[in-house]
């Protein structure tokens, strides 16, 4: 029975270790492979071969059976020999205990297949007590040696690269002491030494298969470290508002997770972005490079990362992933800051173009208004055709007055009236209301409901002003009714529409009205209004941070404002703070 499974347990030790090579094919995996195939090769040759017959021991020197015993005792004391060569081949250079085991891997073999047959009792001549001291001896240090190489190896190194490689360097003792315990006990007899050296072997085994293919629950509690680490890398890289802030969240975690001696991030242009601690020397043979669109990540990882870290590479592929994913949100804010400053610069310089021409028209005009005033008032006779002229001359530089005036309004919007105040929009209609009455008798101005809004007071009786006279001017029928509706006020803003009676704004124009210089009755000098009124509406609301449109409506116009209202609590202030209606 303990035979069984011995063979079940090393032939599966095998093959999952050839597996483990399969998927890997590095030179460590290798070695790794090669060591337990040749153990459980070992185990199940005795399963496969028949012992030989008592009665023929010893077997005479080289005879085929002779041969086939040392082959047999070659692949045993090669297990730990092969174990030395997967250490090995995790370090860069070759030390002297190096060559020394390739010498004695030799010079065991020289011995085992000069040396006569071992006989079956234990009546060893002195020469073949010697040789198994020797070949034990072998055994035991080697298999320490590497022991404590595979334990020294894990130091530094990622929590399961750590844990799998102290697991091996346990599993590497364990079968030591079961060898070592195995000359106490009698395989015949099966006595209490024997089985102590048999369940030790098999969790030996059982540590290796562990070691290679440790289940999921296990590999995310010895990654719990670097998986913290990796989470805290995230969430850095959310807040990151710069490539560098980006590329410096995560070039640590990512030499971390790999066991990495040094790692460096790199924009799509190759300059470094981040750079983690670690000397220019530190560069390995194969480094792991992660190439995306806008970055490129190198890590100079251990050799023990491609035999050992195939999952943290895994991992450290989805974390670059999210760094050019931060990248593209980075370059994407970058551009709309940029954006937003040229837009903010040109808007600037356009409204200080604005002012300067306007106040550069007005010096030429004033002029022209003055010589026109003179020959007005002089009491030289004109004709008829010469009085229209002047007529017409006055009536067009009036009407430039105004669009440079207006000019000179929308170019001050937004640079001079941050003094928000709570204005109450009752009052202050009734206060427009008041002003318009003798200009526009037949304007019937309703008011419905009220809001208190934040903003300048100035501008928002220019809102207003300019809503109320246009639809004045341009309503089309008389008299006309014009009803100012506080909607609502929901979560700070105030919804507010202004509506009129009149002959109403077609569909297709509704967006073109607030474009400036355009209007949609002929032009006639005579006529008010300059096509900046609804311009200067937009721009006033669209500066506190609200809007306006045009909505459907039966019948005339419709435009709905949304401004920042009030926050409750607050009491309003200043000349339009008072919602009772004053009289006139």
């Amino acid at each position: 029975m303990p035979q069984a499974i011995s063979w079940v347990v090393y032939g599966t030790l095998g093959v999952v270790a050839t597996m483990f090579w399969w998927r890997r094919r590095t030179e460590s995996a290798g070695w790794l492979a090669a060591t337990f195939v040749v153990l459980g090769a070992v185990v199940l040759q005795g399963a496969l071969v028949p012992a030989p017959d008592p009665a023929d021991l010893p077997l005479p020197q080289f005879s085929p059976r002779e041969l086939y015993t040392d082959l047999v005792i070659i692949g045993l004391l090669g297990f730990p020999y092969l174990l030395h060569r997967f250490v090995r081949s995790l370090r860069e250079v070759t030390r002297l205990s190096d060559r020394l085991a390739d010498v004695g891997m030799v010079g065991i073999v020289v011995l085992t297949l000069a040396s006569p047959g071992f006989p079956d009792q234990a009546d060893f001549t002195p020469y073949q007590q010697v040789v198994q001291l020797v070949m034990l001896g072998w055994w035991a240090v080697l298999l320490a040696q590497a022991s404590w190489a595979l334990w020294r190896s894990g130091r530094g190194r990622p929590g399961i690269i750590r844990n799998r490689m102290r697991l091996m360097s346990v599993a590497a003792l364990l079968i030591n002491v079961a060898l070592l315990g195995s000359t106490l006990g009698d395989a015949q007899s099966q006595d209490a030494a024997y089985v102590i050296t048999q369940v030790l072997g098999w969790a030996s085994a059982g540590a290796f298969l562990l070691a290679f293919e440790p289940p999921l629950l296990v590999r995310r509690s010895w990654r719990a470290r670097e998986e913290t680490a990796l989470r805290t890398a995230e969430s850095r890289l959310v807040a990151a508002t710069s490539a560098t802030e980006a590329a410096s969240a995560i070039v640590d975690a990512a030499a971390a997770l790999v066991g990495g001696t040094r790692a460096e991030v790199r924009d799509a242009d190759g300059a470094v972005l981040a750079r983690s601690g670690g000397r220019e020397e530190d560069r390995s043979e194969d480094p792991l490079e992660v190439r995306l669109s806008r970055s490129t990540v190198i890590v100079h990882r251990s050799r023990l990362t491609p035999v050992f870290g195939e999952g943290e590479e895994a991992l450290l592929r989805q974390l670059c992933g999210h760094l050019d994913l931060a990248l593209d949100r980075i370059s994407a804010f970058e551009a709309s800051e940029k954006a937003l400053r040229e837009a903010e610069r040109a808007n600037t310089e356009l409204s200080q173009l604005v002012y300067g021409v306007s106040h550069d028209l007005r010096n030429p005009l004033v002029t022209v208004l003055g010589f026109l005033d003179f020959i007005t008032d002089d009491d030289t006779p004109l004709s008829d055709t010469q009085i229209m002229a002047l007529e017409r001359i006055t009536i067009s530089a009036r009407y430039m007055e105004g669009l440079i005036d207006d000019l000179l309004q929308l170019s001050r919007v937004g640079r001079s009236d941050n003094d928000a105040k709570p204005v109450a929009i009752a009052a202050l209609v009734q206060d427009i209301r008041t002003d318009l009455a003798p200009r526009y008798p037949d304007l019937v101005i309703e008011m419905d409901g009220d809001a208190t809004v934040l903003m300048n007071e100035v501008r928002a009786r220019q809102l207003f002003i300019n809503l109320l006279e246009n639809a004045a001017r341009h309503g089309g029928r008389t008299p006309l009714v014009v009803t100012v509706t506080c909607v609502s006020v929901i979560d700070g803003e105030a919804t507010i529409d202004v509506a009129d009676n009149g002959v109403g704004i077609p569909e297709e124009h509704r967006d073109r009205v607030f474009q400036i210089f355009q209007r949609l009755d002929r032009f006639d000098a005579r006529t008010k209004g300059s096509g900046i009124g609804l311009t200067m509406c937009r721009k006033i609301t669209e500066e506190v941070g609200g809007g306006i449109v045009i909505t459907d409506s039966t019948p005339g116009t419709t435009f709905r404002i949304t401004l920042p209202a009030v926050p409750l609590g607050q009491t309003p202030s200043g000349p339009f703070a008072s919602t009772q209606e004053r009289k006139p």
